[in-house]
């Protein structure tokens, strides 16, 4: 079931308004770059996801969103 979220979530993200809200981009893009990695560590949409996680530790979060943000990408690096 998860590969059939990540696969829908994967095509649409690019036609979400994520810039209208920085908290659902954040909460959006790392979901799916968890479930890209746990069910489909070979799509193509995986180094997106990775690139565009590493920017948004870069953008004005708040401290919870920077730490959980920085949790993600650090279960990406470590498998």
């Amino acid at each position: 079931p998860v590969r059939e979220w990540v696969d829908v979530l994967a095509t649409l993200v690019d036609r979400l308004n994520l810039s209208a809200s920085a908290a659902l981009e954040r909460r959006i893009v790392s979901s799916l770059l968890l479930g890209l990695l746990y069910v489909a560590p070979g799509h193509a949409k995986l180094p997106w996801c990775v690139t565009r996680v590493t920017e948004m530790l870069d953008e004005e979060l708040d401290v919870a969103g920077k730490l959980e943000t920085a949790m993600i990408l650090l279960a990406y690096c470590n498998i």
